[in-house]
């Protein structure tokens, strides 16, 4: 199968997962950078695994979320899963850009690293926020303590991804939000070992599905009661404005779309029940016993463009931030 047509099978991003891609040019830069490597590891990072694919290189990647197609990869959440007993000479990374998240990821990645090697990863610039900068250095000040380091400014660049395009619309102080275009890469050389960093907190458990290219996330509240949803303060109808984590308002979604479509929710066991018959996934029969208006909240899932009756292109699985 070709590069095209993998990424072709690659649903849009979600904004629960930081996820924005490479640019072409920032995954061949990546790409020169394991020239001389035998075994890579690469860390959130698929783009580049398409490229190791088309070279026939290679890899394993590992990803949270499964990617249909996709060889030699590990389903795994790297912020609270113990590291891979393999060990590889190059490890690439690119881990949202918090300071606890990215020491977790490097210090994940040390694990899996032979004597000599090298870790690759992306790192935010000054401009991301007004923290940014002391972030940075408390990020430099741990990695002196066990490794030699190097940094390229501004040398990576991301494709704008849907969600960002729509907040972008809706949102007069996006400029504001996101000040930065381009992130750096920090190139690692280990001269000890360092203590792996503690697990990241998971406080909110999500249902996931991914349906084509659109991605569905339904927080669980555990609440069995009618489904009640209710348009976010701040946000335009129900589109979300915003791609900060730190955004008011955003710890009240819950019922999030890759197109940024987002409401609040109370009631996530029944709407998950009615969002799966709607997809196909169940029989329209256990809609009896819910009592709840379904003709209601069939016509909210069409309105947010959601596909109709297509089990057989829907994927399901747990996130937990």
């Amino acid at each position: 199968m070709s590069d095209l047509s993998l990424k072709k099978k690659r649903p849009d991003p979600h904004p629960l997962d930081y996820d924005w891609r490479f640019t072409q040019e920032s995954t061949d830069k990546l790409l020169r950078t394991l020239d001389n490597s035998k075994s890579a590891l690469l860390l959130g990072t698929p783009s580049l695994a398409y490229k190791l694919i088309e070279e026939e290189r290679n890899f394993t990647l590992i990803d949270r979320q499964f990617i249909e197609n996709m060889p030699f990869q590990v389903n795994l959440d790297i912020g609270i899963a113990l590291p891979i007993e393999k060990r590889f000479d190059s490890i690439v990374i690119d881990a949202p850009w918090y300071p606890k998240d990215i020491i977790r990821w490097i210090s994940w990645a040390n694990k899996c690293l032979t004597p000599g090697g090298l870790i690759y990863t992306t790192i935010w610039p000054e401009s991301t926020r007004p923290t940014a900068s002391n972030e940075r250095e408390q990020i430099f000040s741990w990695l002196r303590s066990w490794a030699n380091f190097t940094i390229e400014e501004e040398c990576m660049s991301y494709d704008q991804p849907p969600y960002e395009t729509i907040s972008k619309k809706f949102n007069s102080e996006f400029s504001e939000e996101k000040r930065w275009f381009h992130g750096g890469l920090l190139t690692i050389k280990p001269f000890q070992d360092v203590e792996l960093a503690p697990k990241l907190n998971r406080c909110n458990s999500w249902q996931r599905y991914t349906i084509d290219h659109l991605q569905l996330a339904i927080r669980n509240d555990k609440e069995n009661s009618e489904p009640i949803l209710g348009e976010i303060d701040g946000s335009y109808g129900w589109i979300w404005p915003h791609i900060s984590k730190r955004a008011l308002g955003r710890e009240d979604i819950g019922f999030w779309s890759s197109n940024n479509n987002a409401s609040k929710l109370i009631g996530s066991e029944k709407l998950i029940i009615m969002l799966e018959v709607y997809l196909g996934m169940r029989n329209l029969n256990e809609i009896v016993s819910l009592n709840c208006d379904y003709d209601f909240f069939k016509d909210f899932f069409k309105s947010w463009s959601i596909p109709y009756n297509c089990p057989e292109k829907v994927k399901k699985w747990q996130h937990h931030e």
